[in-house]
């Protein structure tokens, strides 16, 4: 197994972690809710990630705004 399945399996393990935690422990959050946030797994452990991300989109779309 090369070096990029190794890094997707991870990345994929670690989600399903964060998805089954959030689904069974948190109250009040839907199946839905638990899958996004196991999706973005990093920007729910470290709340930093979630805003340099956010901060990528907006900038995405400002773009997007603009050139189109």
């Amino acid at each position: 197994m090369n070096l990029k399945k190794k890094l997707i399996a991870g990345y994929a393990v670690m989600g399903l972690a964060v998805l089954l935690y959030h689904w069974t422990f948190v109250p009040g959050a839907g199946f839905a809710i638990a899958l996004g946030k196991g999706l973005v797994w990093p920007a729910v452990l470290v709340p930093g990630v979630g805003a340099f991300i956010g901060g990528i989109i907006l900038i995405a779309f400002l773009v997007a705004i603009y050139v189109i």
